[in-house]
């Protein structure tokens, strides 16, 4: 469903079911992210546990999901290939994306564990498991 907005001589398209899933992806980070923060006892024991928990879950979840797009990656520029020149240009820029996404990934979950123990702590020689629940 898209809205159709006139200016002048301009003409916006806005796409309604693009917002509508931006919406409920903001909804569902913003209650995993309260959900987190208040179910704990004080306001500082909250924001520990809650970048615990975030941290633990970000560290497992990453380098799956970067290795998913990667092989995702070859595999539309592999499809790519065999279409057109418009359609080839397009796959290698979707799978230059997907493969950026993973490094990027990748990046964060080495990154991640000595960035919540300078939080905690302000001290790299920590354990960093100990502030992160993995």
């Amino acid at each position: 469903m898209c809205l159709y907005i006139f200016k002048g001589e301009n003409m916006f398209v806005l796409d309604i079911n693009k917002i509508f899933k931006q919406i409920k992806f903001l909804v569902l980070i913003l209650s995993l992210f309260f959900g987190l923060i208040f179910g704990a006892e004080s306001g500082s024991e909250r924001l520990q546990n809650s970048l615990k928990t975030i941290c633990g879950q970000l560290y497992n979840l990453l380098p799956p999901v970067a290795i998913l797009l990667v092989v995702a990656g070859a595999v539309v520029y592999g499809i790519g290939q065999f279409a057109g020149a418009e359609m080839r240009a397009k796959s290698t820029s979707w799978a230059t994306a997907m493969i950026i996404g993973a490094l990027f990934a990748f990046i964060l979950v080495l990154f991640l564990p000595g960035v919540i123990v300078a939080l905690f702590t302000g001290d790299q020689n920590q354990n960093w498991t100990d502030y992160c629940s993995v």
